[in-house]
């Protein structure tokens, strides 16, 4: 491979392993990500995703591990749902974790959003350092939803 492919594909991929096609139970999918990590195709391979729920089953497995977190919370319970997320990525960072993205699938309301927005401020000592992506609901006030995220929340991103 030429350099400059290698530069060009260098940590281009997040390990999915959970998730379709491969659906691996989340010890299939640490084991194989921990082996793609030791070999020589490390270098395209970037962070390995996790489902949210599923933080506190990570604890002293992947330490130093550059992790991309998947949020999927319900309109109901939202609040405690976020705050119980939070804290185990804060947990997880005392653990030598490193959470680099969290992505957050907001539901499709300006209510959900609002409640979403004060927690994710409220804690954000709790994310510094990572980066918060909300994926919000294709509508006609997604303009506005963006808008709203973006003023509040200064270094964020988007998914749709």
């Amino acid at each position: 491979m030429s350099p400059a492919l290698r530069a060009l594909l260098h940590e281009v991929i997040d390990y999915a392993g959970q998730f379709p096609p491969a659906a691996l139970s989340l010890a299939d999918a640490s084991a194989e990500f921990q082996a793609i990590m030791g070999s020589p195709d490390r270098f395209w391979t970037r962070r390995f995703i996790v489902k949210a729920p599923q933080l506190s089953e990570l604890s002293g497995t992947l330490q130093e591990t550059p992790l991309a977190i998947v949020a999927r919370p319900a309109a109901e319970g939202l609040r405690a749902q976020l705050t119980t997320i939070v804290d185990e990525i804060a947990a997880l960072v005392e653990e030598d974790g490193h959470p680099e993205s969290l992505e957050i699938a907001i539901p499709p309301n300006e209510a959900a959003l609002k409640e979403a927005l004060g927690v994710m401020k409220k804690r954000a000592d709790d994310l510094a350092g990572t980066q918060v992506y909300f994926e919000l609901g294709w509508g006609d006030d997604l303009p506005d939803l963006m808008s709203e995220v973006a003023s509040t929340w200064e270094d964020v991103g988007f998914k749709a």
